[in-house]
């Protein structure tokens, strides 16, 4: 089993996971735990990329802010 497989399996054990979403930069999955007729898997994806840009934008401001100079 790849270390990927052992990952996803690990994490799919945690009592509150519902589901595993991995999806490139557009938001395309390349890998899901929903099945294929689940809706639920296509919202997460779609979500993803916009969440993603957020949080590198918060992630790049703290830095900007904590890293400054006196």
């Amino acid at each position: 089993m790849s270390d990927i497989e052992e990952t996803i399996n690990r994490i799919k054990t945690h009592k509150s996971v519902l589901g595993i979403v991995i999806c490139n930069n557009d938001g395309q999955i390349i890998r899901s735990t929903y099945g294929n007729e689940s809706e639920d898997g296509e919202k997460i994806a779609r979500s993803i990329p916009t969440l993603a840009a957020k949080a590198k934008l918060i992630t790049y401001f703290y830095i900007k802010i904590n890293c400054q100079r006196p």
